[in-house]
């Protein structure tokens, strides 16, 4: 499964799930945030590539909070999940603060 985090009604945040084997690719301005929550226990195999902590083949655990509040290094942040279920959340910090 692949998909492209695009425009949304509410233009300061978007969410998808990601289900393993996927891939997402974040569009958005550097600063911006991007979270990732295991959905359905623990979520392995995660791989993300433009982001301030990148993530190796990495675990992410259900009810951790390790993957909140990432932030965009580039224009286009890549996720990747090998096993489990993760909630992309993408919040575009600008709109964010002119609420």
């Amino acid at each position: 499964m692949t998909f492209r985090m695009l425009q949304h009604p509410h233009p300061f945040y978007q969410q998808q799930p990601l289900r393993g084997p996927g891939h997402a690719t974040i569009d958005g301005s550097v600063g911006d945030l991007v979270s990732l929550l295991p959905l359905t226990g623990d979520a392995s195999g995660i791989r993300s590539k433009g982001l301030y902590y990148a993530l190796k083949d990495e675990t992410l655990s259900f009810g951790k909070p390790r993957g909140v509040s990432n932030v965009l290094t580039e224009e286009h942040a890549e996720v990747s999940v090998e096993n489990g279920t993760v909630l992309v959340i993408y919040t575009n910090v600008e709109e964010l603060n002119e609420l």
